[in-house]
């Protein structure tokens, strides 16, 4: 078995490496007015009672998949859904807001749908990357069924931040070394 020293400064590099990792981020600081700005007017394009709010990891690369932001499309009460079609047109309207509004950085944007959210990674030349997560609201908590349950739906804790908290947990746990036993 190894001396306690030996596993404490193995455990203190992991916790280091993972500060490391998750810490705040220039490029990040940088960009995040700018993904925040294209997002919202995308969405208010869409539908103009939808609403970006920035939320989860912000300036933390900490979320599942290395996804560097995560961004709630309020759209509830609105009158328009998150359509697979709707969330589409969205991500990509952000995309090419986000290509234009970057041009000189030349980055190069994609998306990718999921069943309830869309992802964009934007790519520099460098070789650094950042990812956004849309996730639509009403498709994350499901629908609510009357007017009524807006009040008991705003009591809720923050599904997105518990589920971030969990993927920082699962992050922290592969970055700890293996004990025997």
């Amino acid at each position: 078995m190894e001396p306690l020293s030996d596993i404490s400064r193995q455990l203190e590099q992991a916790l280091r490496g993972y500060a490391d990792k998750s810490g705040p981020s220039q490029l990040m600081q940088r960009v995040k007015p700018t993904i925040e700005r294209e997002v919202n007017i995308a969405a208010k394009r869409l539908c103009a009672k939808w609403e970006a709010i920035v939320s989860g990891s912000q300036y933390q690369g900490t979320a599942v998949e290395r996804s560097d932001l995560d961004i709630l499309i309020q759209n509830r009460g609105s009158g328009m859904h998150a359509t697979r079609q709707n969330r589409c047109l969205l991500a990509e309207d952000c995309k090419q807001g986000l290509e234009k509004a970057l041009e000189d950085e030349d980055v190069e944007v994609s998306q990718q749908a999921y069943d309830m959210a869309n992802k964009l990674t934007l790519a520099w030349p460098d070789g650094q990357r950042l990812t956004a997560d849309l996730v639509f609201e009403t498709t994350t908590h499901g629908r609510l069924t009357t007017r009524g349950d807006e009040d008991k739906f705003n009591s809720w804790p923050d599904v997105i931040h518990a589920v971030i908290l969990f993927k920082k947990f699962l992050e922290f746990r592969k970055a700890l070394p293996k004990v025997p036993g």
